[in-house]
């Protein structure tokens, strides 16, 4: 099934980033995409290895014991992968020219790209699901993004402010249905 396996939800979100210009904490003028760009670099990280144990200060995520994975990424514009396959002899007998350069696939703007892994369940400690039908599968999702947004609202905001559609986010309620939202399918789990 999309977005669930082996007792985990996969969750993968794409959220238009704002235009125009923000004010950063230092209270520079800035645009929306500059300024998540500084929130997340400075988002720390688990503390996984001696290195990042060191720095003292653990991910917000790790203050949810059902997370497992959580990564932003800004996407700018799609990748060129060169032109397409063809065959030189059939596209000359065509009047194909192959000095015409061939339509470029481009996004309408930038996007936060957030994904997630987390146990598919509603309450921390409930047993890992063998199987969840749909509703079940939206029930864990829900419940989760309500359960990040009462432990980390304020890194969240930071983060999500940027983003298009978010002004409306006041709550934990809020903050679920604007993932649901965004949400896009996710059809290959991003675990081992």
């Amino acid at each position: 099934m999309p977005n669930f396996d082996t007792g985990h939800y996969f969750l993968t979100v794409m959220v238009p980033i704002r235009d125009g210009l923000t004010t950063d904490p230092g209270g520079v003028l800035v645009s929306h995409i500059q300024n998540l760009r500084s929130v997340l670099a400075l988002l720390p990280t688990a503390q996984q290895t001696p290195a990042t144990e060191k720095i003292g200060i653990n991910s917000p995520f790790a203050r949810d014991r059902t997370t497992h994975f959580a990564r932003f990424v800004v996407l700018d514009d799609v990748i060129f992968n060169g032109r397409q396959k063809s065959d030189p002899i059939e596209g000359r007998l065509r009047g194909k020219d192959p000095i015409t350069p061939e339509p470029l696939d481009e996004i309408n703007c930038a996007y936060l790209i957030f994904t997630a892994d987390f146990d598919a369940v509603v309450d921390e400690g409930d047993p890992l699901p063998k199987t969840l039908d749909v509703r079940a599968q939206n029930r864990a999702r829900d419940a989760w993004a309500r359960r990040i947004w009462e432990k980390m609202a304020e890194e969240l905001s930071d983060i999500f402010a940027n983003c298009e559609g978010f002004e409306a986010v006041t709550d934990a309620d809020g903050f679920a249905a604007f993932i649901k939202r965004h949400q896009v399918e996710t059809t290959m789990p991003f675990n081992d």
